[in-house]
Parts: C-alpha cells; sequence; structure tokens
C-alpha cells in the first residue's frame, strides 16, 4: 500500500493502517508493507501531470464541452468514478 497526500504524514499512520486492515483481510490474502510517498504533499500532482502527458490520458480525458454538456456526475459515471474500477 502507497500513502501520499498531507494526512500521510501523521505519525505511525503506516503502521495504523497495516495493524487496522491485518485483521479484517482473510489469511490467505498478502499485505504487503505500507509505504509513505517520499514527497507525501507533490507526488500525487506529479503522477497525474505525467499521466496527463500520455495517450492513455487523451483516451480518458474530458474536454471542457464534455463536462458542460454531461455534467460532472455523468462524467464520473462514463469514466472517472469507482463504477469503472469494479467492471
Amino acid at each position: 500500500m502507497f500513502l501520499t497526500g498531507c494526512p500521510s504524514q501523521f505519525p505511525g499512520l503506516p503502521e495504523r493502517i497495516y495493524s487496522a486492515l491485518r485483521p479484517i483481510l482473510p489469511p490467505e490474502m498478502h499485505l504487503g508493507s505500507v509505504q509513505c510517498a517520499q514527497d507525501p504533499l507533490r507526488d500525487a500532482w506529479r503522477g497525474m501531470a505525467a499521466f496527463a502527458n500520455t495517450e492513455e490520458f487523451k483516451n480518458v480525458g474530458v474536454t471542457r464541452a464534455e463536462y458542460e454538456e454531461w455534467g460532472g456526475e455523468r462524467i464520473k459515471k462514463w469514466w472517472g468514478g469507482n463504477w469503472n474500477c469494479a467492471h
């Protein structure tokens, strides 16, 4: 598991997350270590900036016109929400 963002800097957070997850996961499920980003305040931004420069992003990106036509909720269901990850 990889933690990033300001809350990932809370003291002891990786250990607490591991301790909270291990008992609720099946015994056979491997739970590796919980790691924190080297630069938790900027790594997520850098990752998305790198993704925005790929061909894949061009396939999933939304133009302003599409957003204005369909709105945020439609766009979320279309490609960007958890719904898409589960199917």
